[in-house]
């Protein structure tokens, strides 16, 4: 299922994303949007193993180097908060 982007902010680090690791990052369908925690923005992404998926090492050695991804957070089963810088 695929997913209209309509939040600038959510295209922009995903295009981010692609450009630094060459990952293309599948939104989460079902909570969709920029949404805030704790002062925090964040989206949802899903991925495709429940633990040591190798897209969250690759986002979490990113969110360690630049500013852009402040954080990675498990929201679920199969699908991960990025938490904005």
């Amino acid at each position: 299922m695929s997913t209209t982007i309509t939040e600038p902010l959510i295209e922009e680090t995903l295009k981010y994303v692609k450009d630094m690791l060459n990952i293309d990052l599948t939104l989460c369908d079902y909570f969709t949007g920029i949404r805030e925690f704790q002062g925090d923005k964040y989206f949802n992404i899903e991925v495709e193993k429940k633990y040591d998926d190798p897209t969250i090492n690759a986002l979490k050695r990113l969110s360690k180097q630049y500013g852009k991804i402040k954080d990675l957070q498990p929201n679920g089963v199969t699908r991960w908060a990025i938490i904005l810088g």
